[in-house]
C-alpha cells in the first residue's frame, strides 16, 4: 500500500511539474492577490537568469511609474491593484516586452522635451552677445542637454534591443538618431 502512494505521489508531482514551462520566460506571472504575487516571485523568479531577472525588474519599475502616472490620486491600493492586474496572467517574456515598451514610451516623451529644450537654447546662442557672458552659459547648457539627449537615446535602443530580442517579428529597428552637436 505504501508502495502505491509513493508511485501515485510521484506522479502527481510529474504531473505539476510538466505543467510548468521549463522555459522561465514562458511561465505566467501569478498576480491575483498580494500573497499570489509573493508566493509566484518565491517559486519562479528564481529560475530567471540574472540578466532576465533584472530585466524582469526593470520592467516591473517601468509598470510602477506608469500606474502611478496614470493613476494619480487614486487610492494606493487601487493603485496596486491595477499594478498586479497589469502583471497577472502574462507570461514573463510578455510582461518583460510589455515594461520596456512602456519604459520607451516614457523616455520618448522625455526626448522629445530634451530636443524642443536644445532647441530652444540653440536659438538663443543665435540671438546678441550679453555683457554678462550669458552665451558661454547658454553654451554649456547646450552641452548638457546634448548628453542628456544622447543618454535617452541610449536607453530607448536598450529597450528596443530587448524587445527585439524576446520578440524579433515584432519590433523594427529603429533608425539612427540624428547627429547632435557636442
Amino acid at each position: 500500500m505504501n508502495l502505491a502512494r509513493a508511485i501515485l505521489v510521484a506522479l502527481a508531482l510529474n504531473a505539476l511539474a510538466a505543467c510548468v514551462p521549463r522555459d522561465p520566460l514562458e511561465r505566467r506571472i501569478s498576480a491575483e492577490s498580494p500573497i499570489d504575487f509573493d508566493i509566484w516571485q518565491s517559486r519562479h523568479l528564481g529560475a530567471l537568469s540574472p540578466k532576465q531577472a533584472q530585466r524582469f525588474q526593470n520592467a516591473r519599475k517601468e509598470l510602477q511609474l506608469f500606474v502611478v502616472t496614470e493613476w494619480q490620486g487614486r487610492p494606493a491600493d487601487e493603485q496596486r491593484k491595477r499594478l498586479r492586474d497589469q502583471m497577472h496572467a502574462f507570461t514573463v517574456r510578455d510582461f518583460i516586452v510589455q515594461g520596456h515598451e512602456l519604459g520607451n514610451v516614457r523616455l520618448e516623451r522625455l526626448l522629445a522635451d530634451q530636443q524642443r529644450l536644445l532647441a530652444m537654447h540653440e536659438e538663443m546662442l543665435n540671438g546678441p552677445e550679453t555683457i554678462d557672458g550669458g552665451h558661454a552659459r547658454v553654451r554649456a547648457t547646450v552641452e548638457q542637454i546634448s548628453r542628456q539627449i544622447r543618454d535617452l537615446q541610449r536607453e530607448i535602443a536598450e529597450n528596443d534591443a530587448v524587445v527585439r530580442e524576446l520578440r524579433p517579428q515584432e519590433i523594427p529597428a529603429r533608425p539612427a538618431p540624428n547627429k547632435l552637436p557636442h
